[in-house]
């Protein structure tokens, strides 16, 4: 339907003809020119780096735009996720490595982060994290240590749970 390819994003008719559509795909796409083509996987075990940063880019295209606020979007994937299950997004493995919880769940994984650390140290660890891995490729770990040099806290804990951990954790507040 869509991809993002960089500085070219393409999308399919679908994305063009359906308006509500359009209204997600095309943050979703325009997301992964920073998260996905300027800061890329080194490994495909981490692709919720992607998914993830682009699904959380179209909860906060939506709520900028006044169409859904950005708790509404998390608990709406919380709920999909509490239903349907799914590998955890930190190492889907081959056959889940675009499994909605990749997406869905890599999105309230930021999500959490962002509750965590607030709003301020979020912004700062998605700056430095985009300066010191434009160009370059990641890991889940080098996503982790910059959180953790930024917030002066140590996360990993979050990280385990909600990336590695097969239960669901309780929504953040």
């Amino acid at each position: 339907v869509a991809l993002e390819t960089q500085t070219m994003p393409t999308y399919g008719e679908l994305s063009l003809r359906d308006p509500g559509f359009r209204q997600v795909v095309f943050p979703h796409e325009l997301a992964h020119q920073w998260f996905g083509d300027a800061v890329s996987l080194e490994r495909y075990q981490d692709m919720w780096l992607n998914e993830g940063f682009a699904t959380y880019g179209e909860w906060l295209w939506l709520d900028h735009e006044g169409a859904i606020p950005l708790e509404t979007s998390a608990r709406n994937a919380y709920n999909v996720m509490s239903a349907a299950g799914g590998p955890p997004p930190g190492d889907p493995g081959p056959d889940g490595l675009f499994n909605m919880s990749v997406y869905l769940r890599g999105g309230l994984t930021l999500y959490a982060l962002r509750s965590e650390v607030g709003e301020r140290d979020f912004e700062k660890i998605l700056r430095t994290y985009l300066k010191r891995f434009n160009g370059k490729t990641v890991t889940t770990p080098d996503f982790v240590k910059v959180t953790e040099q930024v917030s002066g806290e140590d996360l990993q804990a979050l990280f385990d749970t909600w990336l590695y951990d097969p239960a669901l954790p309780p929504f953040p507040e």
